[in-house]
């Protein structure tokens, strides 16, 4: 029962709630041991678009693609979830604001190059990114608010983007 709690069933990631409990355990240990933890915030480029072309069984495959590279390029220790619709949420812990920026590049590239077969050829998506790492001051919410305008600087620089804190 607990499984399917908190699994999403089309991605078979993480769903949502996965996600905000592992936020929790690294703001837990943040604040205790002073561990730092970051978060990418990715959602898929044009994804109405894929929907409205192609159909949401498409979309619904273009999802799980998506969710299947993010999962197999992530470290042990990294949790990803699906945030809603077309966003997911990772979990980095232990990270810095270099590797976060690398793990995120990483995982955006591999997204970029991934395709999916359809009827009219290759389909592929590319992702927004936003990369926070938690403060000790942060809540759950506000670490969210961060990623997310990140996030959303990615796609007005032209989408397929990486952006981090300064």
């Amino acid at each position: 029962m607990e499984r399917l709690a908190l699994i999403d069933p089309l991605t078979r990631i993480g769903n949502r709630r996965y996600g905000e409990i592992h936020l929790e355990n690294g703001f837990s240990h943040l604040n205790r041991y002073g561990w730092p933890f970051g978060i990418l915030f990715m959602d898929v480029d044009h994804f109405k678009r894929v929907n409205d072309s192609h159909g949401h069984e498409t979309g619904d495959k273009v999802l799980q693609m998506v969710a299947s590279t993010i999962l197999h390029n992530l470290r042990a220790s990294d949790v990803a979830s699906r945030w809603g619709g077309e966003e997911f949420l990772t979990v980095v812990p232990h990270i810095g604001r270099n590797e976060i920026g690398i793990i995120g590049n990483k995982i955006r590239s591999l997204i970029e190059q991934s395709s999916l077969d359809t009827p009219d050829g290759p389909l592929r998506v590319t992702v927004s990114i936003g990369a926070a790492l938690a403060r000790p001051d942060d809540s759950l919410e506000s670490l969210i608010d961060r990623a997310d305008h990140l996030m959303y600087q990615s796609k007005r620089k032209g989408r397929n983007t990486l952006t981090a804190e300064d």
